[in-house]
């Protein structure tokens, strides 16, 4: 536990904002591959059909973070 004088509340920002960006990375770079394997196969159309895009503006919540900011909040 850090002393008193110390917020933590800028590390848990700065670690959240890493773990999104670090989603967020991994997720264009599974769907990246989908869309070249994708554009390989013989039924591209239907390929293509099945990759799940994320909506625009939507935001996705991973479970690893759900569970962090459901640990730091107060109750």
């Amino acid at each position: 536990m850090a002393p008193p004088y110390v917020d933590e509340d800028p590390n848990m920002e700065m670690v959240e904002k890493g773990l999104e960006v670090a989603e967020d990375e991994k997720r264009d770079a599974v769907t990246d591959l989908y869309e070249d394997a994708a554009l390989a196969s013989d039924e591209t159309e239907a390929a293509l059909d099945d990759i799940d895009y994320p909506e625009g503006g939507a935001k996705s919540t991973s479970p690893e973070l759900s569970a962090i900011r459901e640990k730091t909040q107060p109750r």
